[in-house]
């Protein structure tokens, strides 16, 4: 498992996970991680529209979507068709 954080000029969050081993909880982690930068960036009292940007990046050596060939070749038509796929929190 690899995790970096980098913060870019423009104070966006990018996190960065590599995984090897699928413990088939990828979303939910995911998720979790937004959560907690978020909370760990957002002081008592923050406007929503304050918080910071977040990007996710998951390189993962394992399937996470069925769809799995249609990503590797074709990301915009997949995400035309499968926007259940996408991980949302809001931002």
């Amino acid at each position: 498992r690899l995790d970096i954080q980098a913060v870019l000029n423009d104070g966006i969050i990018v996190n960065i996970e590599m995984q090897i081993k699928n413990e088939h909880n990828i979303e939910k982690r995911t998720v979790l991680y937004a959560s907690k930068i978020m909370s760990r960036e957002t002081k008592k009292g923050t406007d929503y529209k304050d918080i910071k940007k977040i990007i996710l990046i998951n390189i993962l050596d394992f399937k996470m979507f069925d769809q799995y060939e249609e990503y590797i070749s074709k990301t915009v038509n997949v995400l035309e068709k499968h926007r259940e796929q996408e991980v949302i929190t809001g931002m």
